[in-house]
């Protein structure tokens, strides 16, 4: 199935835009991460145990900065109940209106990662997008890769212990693809970041399991959380880890609405 949705998308418009191995240029360390959860907004609000967010997600802002003014005249929907996606356009000054897509997160997983993700934010956007079709439509998908084996959001404590045990010590994926849509124009595309994480023993894997955060994140962990303890070093885009790679979805919103 996710081989037609491929199909259906302009050839020009999917694209891999972060490096395969960690730089010495680009990785953060463990301490710049807990320095940008402490400083930055994008904290996630406090969570109902489905990730929905519901009455505790962010307020939606209703005012566009001059730099956004291709923005004006356009509603836009966020096709996903993930407060850290809300917050990370929130960051930016777009206010978007949230519809959760109810498209289940389950294509073969008998492609790469990037068909993976691609293939399912072009579902989730289509299926909001037929219901709101002058609407700018925006959807994403996140996975975590480990020895070419997708990681999504742990069954329980025991299988997100095995994550972090599996995870401790090496270098993963963190892959994401996001669709835009707009009119008879689509934007989709998908961003890789790689993170190394520390070793972890048992009673840091227990203690994390205990704090419940790791219940509805794929590859059971949260960067923008409690589980930047676990994060020694990063290459390419941290918002892409934390769900969202904002740089890319204000320069695509940018080139599809300036026109």
């Amino acid at each position: 199935e996710y081989k037609s949705y491929l199909r259906n998308m302009p050839s020009t418009t999917v694209s891999e835009s972060s490096p395969s191995k960690p730089t010495k240029e680009s990785p953060a360390s463990a301490n710049d991460v807990l320095k940008t959860k402490e400083t930055g907004p994008v904290e996630p609000p406090p969570q109902t145990p489905d990730e929905v967010g519901g009455a505790d997600a962010p307020p939606a802002s209703t005012t566009i900065s001059s730099s956004h003014n291709f923005l004006v005249g356009h509603d836009i929907i966020l096709a996903s109940a993930s407060p850290r996606r809300l917050a990370l356009l929130q960051q930016i000054g777009i206010p978007v209106t949230v519809i959760p897509s109810t498209f289940e997160e389950n294509l073969p997983k008998s492609c790469t990662p990037a068909e993976y993700v691609t293939a399912t934010a072009a579902a989730k956007a289509r299926q909001v997008f037929d219901e709101h079709r002058g609407s700018v439509v925006i959807a994403a998908d996140t996975v975590v890769v480990l020895d070419n084996t997708i990681l999504e959001k742990p069954r329980d404590d025991d299988h997100a212990r095995q994550m972090l045990r599996d995870l401790g010590g090496r270098t993963h994926s963190v892959v994401t693809g996001v669709c835009i849509r707009y009119g008879e124009s689509r934007r989709n595309f998908h961003v890789e970041s790689r993170v190394t994480f520390a070793e972890v023993g048992e009673e840091l894997v227990e203690w994390y399991v205990a704090t419940g955060e790791p219940r509805d994140k794929a590859g059971g962990y949260g960067i923008q959380g409690q589980g930047a303890v676990l994060v020694e070093q990063i290459a390419g885009c941290y918002f892409n880890v934390v769900g969202l790679p904002i740089h890319r979805v204000y320069r695509e919103l940018r080139d599809l609405l300036a026109k």
